[in-house]
């Protein structure tokens, strides 16, 4: 499956989902007055240069943009430019990285499903928990949880002005206090099984997975280009891995893979 190309014009939630993403892009890094226009040239450049069929000078583009300044929409054509070049793994971190920042878009949802389509060797998806927990960012459960526990603790302090007080806010407390418990686990349970992904991708071909983090060590299998594995260690220039599907284990070079922020 081809990756998908990069949406001009269309349905209006399309122009204010591209339009809200530069102007994140733009707060992210800090920039304001005229060094506001850099990047922002930058980012329209390279949106450019996608739609017209050449990712590399569309990646090169959005390279001038400061590393610290991300969003959704970035990483997104981002992923779209990798993967149109038959760069599997960076697509594939580059789309992952945007669905960390927005979780609920289609576009990038189906994008990381093409992707997948197209690399070989076994892949690995998340869990229907993980898929329904991360329909909300780690900010967004964390965001939740904090005000109903903000609201508990409040109501309790009005119960603690007098009887009266304690019978009209006695409901509410309840719930809350449900809804702070509840909201609390989530955030928990969702952190847990974000830690619990894949975390590193490897982005060449037949990456050498060694026995010991040493470039004379013997190489104990290969990890194919867009291998999403788990990190179990790590030391300078070297993460030992695990696969997934196949609890292998070993040591890849730092070179050769891409690691996905949990949040």
């Amino acid at each position: 499956m081809n990756v998908r190309a990069l949406p001009q014009g269309g349905s209006c939630a399309r122009v204010v989902r591209r339009w809200l993403g530069l102007i994140l892009l733009l707060v992210s890094g800090g920039w304001s007055g005229a060094q506001a226009a850099a990047p922002a040239e930058h980012f329209e450049n390279g949106n450019t240069q996608l739609a017209k069929g050449q990712p590399a000078e569309a990646l090169a583009a959005y390279g001038q943009i400061a590393p610290a300044a991300t969003s959704a929409a970035l990483e997104f054509n981002r992923g779209l430019a990798h993967g149109q070049l038959g760069q599997l793994g960076q697509a594939l971190a580059r789309l992952r990285r945007a669905e960390r920042l927005a979780p609920r878009d289609r576009e990038v949802d189906l994008a990381l499903r093409q992707i997948r389509a197209r690399i070989t060797g076994l892949g690995w998806a998340p869990s229907p928990l993980g898929r329904l927990l991360g329909r909300l960012t780690l900010n967004e459960w964390a965001g939740l949880a904090g005000l109903s526990w903000w609201a508990w603790f409040g109501l309790l302090l009005v119960a603690r002005t007098g009887s009266e007080a304690r019978q009209l806010v006695r409901g509410y407390t309840v719930t809350f206090g449900g809804l702070a418990i509840g909201f609390g686990t989530l955030l928990g349970l969702a952190w847990w099984l974000r830690v619990q992904e894949p975390a590193v991708i490897v982005t060449q071909a037949n990456a050498a997975v060694r026995i010991s983090p040493l470039d004379e060590a013997k190489i104990a299998f290969t990890a194919h280009d867009g291998a999403e594995l788990q990190l179990a260690e790590e030391r300078p220039g070297w993460l030992r891995i695990e696969e997934p599907s196949s609890g292998r284990s070993g040591w890849v070079s730092t070179k050769f893979v891409v690691r996905v922020p949990v949040r």
